[in-house]
């Protein structure tokens, strides 16, 4: 990489950084309104506000609006609506989330001070670091005021192509799961969703979700076609890393390995062994 390019690439993140304080400012209100409700899980229900938010902005103040940054804009505003309605309704009359209870019992030792600096920081300014980071190049296309067209037609439609099937994944994954989890005899009689598309892979809506955002990664390399655009494969690879490896499966699964029903256990053993984790099996 020459310094010409370099150069851009530093150009163009400095610009994009007020993107980032405009996140942590929409997490800064949501962590006022936890403390307010002694729910930090409240973080998850709007955590797709701080995308929309920063995408609209870029796009508003973007000099030049074409047709691609106006359909990258309408593709965060469907995923990002749709995401805080089902959380919503999701955990709507319920208890804080088990996981930020237990942080919350926590650090709640250590003080009402130590609390409140702990949520701040690990919850609301962490989940905005990264909810920023993922949206580099969204913000790299939709901010940009280079006069550009279509630039290479096979990045683009791969783009569609996957941010379209990620969509599907996510939204007929997560209805799926919700139907399964009402039907009380169901849940009773099969104890774990194996059919529909979790028959083709464990995590059917978080498979989906990594396709939206390598979707939207190629959707940009469309854009511009230029090595100054490939460094913000960054952005795909920390989510396809936190799911895989961090927030999203090891959570789940490690509930489900250390359940200590026996028939429970069988059936997850069972469908573990011939349901790939996250690449969906169609044969």
């Amino acid at each position: 990489m020459n310094t010409t390019n370099l150069d851009l690439i530093l150009n163009n993140m400095t610009q994009l950084l007020p993107f980032l304080g405009i996140i942590l400012f929409i997490n800064t209100i949501i962590f006022c309104f936890a403390c307010y409700k002694k729910d930090n899980s409240i973080a998850d229900i709007f955590y797709s506000y701080g995308f929309v938010l920063s995408a609209f902005t870029a796009i508003i103040f973007s000099q030049n609006i074409t047709w691609i940054k106006i359909l990258t804009f309408t593709f965060i505003l469907i995923w990002g609506k749709r995401l805080f309605w089902r959380i919503y309704l999701k955990n709507r009359n319920k208890p804080e989330d088990f996981r930020y209870a237990k942080w919350r019992a926590q650090w709640l030792q250590k003080g009402k001070l130590y609390f409140c600096v702990r949520s701040y920081l690990q919850v609301f300014v962490l989940q905005g670091i990264i909810a920023f980071i993922i949206m580099l190049p969204a913000l790299y296309l939709l901010s940009s005021d280079m006069i550009l067209g279509l630039q290479n037609i096979y990045f683009f439609v791969l783009g569609i192509s996957l941010w379209i099937i990620g969509f599907i994944f996510e939204s007929v994954g997560d209805k799926q799961l919700d139907n399964f989890l009402k039907d009380k005899t169901r849940l009773t009689q099969e104890k774990i969703m194996t059919t529909g598309l979790w028959k083709y892979t464990r995590h059917p809506n978080y498979f989906g979700e990594l396709c939206i955002w390598w979707g939207i990664f190629f959707i940009m390399l469309g854009y511009f076609n230029n090595i100054s655009a490939l460094f913000l494969i960054i952005s795909p690879m920390l989510i396809t890393y936190l799911l895989m490896y961090v927030s999203g499966v090891p959570m789940l699964e490690k509930r489900w390995d250390e359940d200590t029903n026996p028939e429970v256990k069988s059936k997850w053993q069972e469908y573990k062994s011939k349901t790939p984790v996250m690449l969906p099996k169609f044969w």
